[in-house]
């Protein structure tokens, strides 16, 4: 539906996070909007306190509660697959907007370029632990080819917190096999987007990204496994589109790498995800010879 926005959140057990996101996104004036709410199976009283909004007139609900903790990747796919309007947002349940006018603007930006896969801008970081309030400024804006954007994505230009302060255009997403991936997170699904459309960074902080214990993440070795998969399918699709791809590739998987690396995982986990780069290392001699090392360094510990 033209200029309806599509807004999807993910949750589990953060009923008082959620509210506030939930009314962050129906505070945004100006806009239709379609809220669908995946429940991961929460067992707190979520679904009383969405039963229980006012939900005004412009804004239609959809509310799914899973049987079971299916994860990101299927509450995504599921949402996506719900959604009515011409743009999609993908919303983490702890964070919210702060700028009520922010959909508007990325609307009418998306609408002025048919080229643009998304409108994104910048937020602020709230420090649940003290109250602290701190800066993490993109360090582009305004436009940005797809070619420049995912060619130097993450280590020459930075990408935004999260995907929550970005309107995406459902068709470039669909152009650019979102219904295909086999794995998602922030990056990848930016990257993604990228293979099809150009992007467009707005310098104004829209919103609060919270960085707190419970921050959902994974230390699984499957799970970084499968995004690294996920990014060599992104290089393979977007050959035409990257710039130096063995460069590329070394970046990418050293950083998501280094992240794995850096939380407390298990060695054996850890060896797989080496066996993996080195089998699909993309060409790259420096790759090779950066997961050799670190293979040498766990065989000696």
């Amino acid at each position: 539906m033209k200029n309806l926005i599509s807004v999807i959140i993910t949750t589990y057990n953060r009923r008082m996070m959620l509210e506030t996101a939930i009314k962050s996104v129906i505070s945004q004036k100006n806009v239709e909007l379609e809220l669908i709410i995946i429940d991961d199976n929460s067992t707190d009283d979520t679904v009383s306190m969405v039963e229980h909004l006012q939900f005004p007139s412009q804004v239609s609900l959809v509310f799914i509660k899973n049987k079971k903790n299916y994860g990101l990747l299927y509450n995504h796919s599921v949402g996506f697959k719900r959604t009515n309007g011409d743009f999609v947002i993908f919303m983490d349940d702890d964070d919210y907007y702060t700028d009520k006018n922010f959909f508007k603007r990325a609307i009418n930006k998306l609408n002025e370029d048919e080229s643009l896969s998304f409108v994104a801008s910048n937020v602020e970081i709230k420090h649940e632990k003290d109250g602290r309030i701190t800066q993490s400024p993109l360090n582009i804006s305004g436009f940005i080819t797809k070619e420049s954007y995912l060619s130097n994505f993450q280590f020459k230009y930075s990408k935004p917190l999260s995907t929550f302060p970005a309107v995406f255009r459902k068709s470039k997403l669909l152009e650019a096999g979102f219904e295909n991936m086999k794995a998602m997170n922030d990056s990848s699904i930016y990257m993604r987007s990228l293979l099809a459309g150009n992007a467009f960074i707005f310098l104004e902080n829209i919103g609060i990204y919270r960085l707190h214990g419970d921050n959902r993440s994974c230390d699984n070795g499957s799970y970084f496994l499968q995004n690294l998969q996920e990014k060599c399918r992104i290089l393979e699709e977007g050959k035409h589109i990257i710039r130096r791809p063995k460069h590329w590739w070394y970046n990418q998987f050293t950083l998501t790498y280094k992240y794995y690396a850096s939380a407390k995982h298990r060695i054996k986990d850890e060896k797989e995800i080496i066996d993996w780069g080195l089998e699909h290392n993309g060409g790259s001699i420096l790759l090779r010879w950066y997961l050799r090392f670190r293979k040498y360094r766990l065989s000696s510990c």
